[in-house]
């Protein structure tokens, strides 16, 4: 289930690291291999994202869509041309006061990949993808769903199945949470 409120905060996060405004390409790469590294690490997505392979590598499908069209938050993002920049204070002693959404967790997983990828460039991340994720080849010009990821990276069917499973459990959680809200 695709959470726009905490992929805004994901996108900011990605910006405050960067010094306040990167190429709408590299956040979507940045987005998708934290989405992927949540999966594999913690049996899930951040973002609940669906996911495509373009001709650039893959992509979180609602979230390039919702940077295409502006449709963030615009109390957090500012879309300048093939740029996004970020309009809120962070508190730097303290990032996760202003990134209430995240957890410790997921703070962890995108600051190891800003560790990663933070300092490539956006076509150079781009072309990055396409070796690192395997899952991109086999679903050229289509969907990638999570089976193709876990499969990718060797899991067996037994594993992708609970690890499905999992994702789906969860997703009803959350479904079920905003509908007590």
């Amino acid at each position: 289930m695709y959470d726009k409120e905490l992929t805004t905060q994901i996108i900011g996060y990605f910006l405050w690291k960067a010094g306040g405004a990167m190429p709408y390409l590299k956040i979507l790469k940045l987005v998708y291999l934290a989405d992927r590294k949540a999966l594999l690490d913690i049996g899930e997505t951040l973002t609940g994202d669906a996911y495509s392979a373009m001709k650039l590598g893959p992509v979180p499908y609602y979230t390039y869509n919702s940077l295409k069209q502006d449709k963030f938050d615009s109390q957090w993002l500012e879309h300048k041309k093939f740029d996004v920049r970020l309009k809120k204070e962070v508190n730097s002693n303290d990032p996760l006061d202003t990134f209430e959404l995240l957890s410790p967790i997921m703070q962890s997983i995108l600051d190891s990949i800003w560790d990663q990828y933070g300092n490539k460039r956006k076509y150079d991340l781009a072309k990055l993808t396409h070796t690192i994720c395997p899952e991109w080849e086999a679903c050229k010009d289509d969907s990638i769903e999570l089976a193709d990821i876990l499969k990718a990276e060797g899991y067996t069917s037994a594993q992708i199945h609970a690890t499905l499973e999992r994702v789906a459990e969860l997703n009803r959680l959350k479904e079920f949470s905003k509908e007590m809200q």
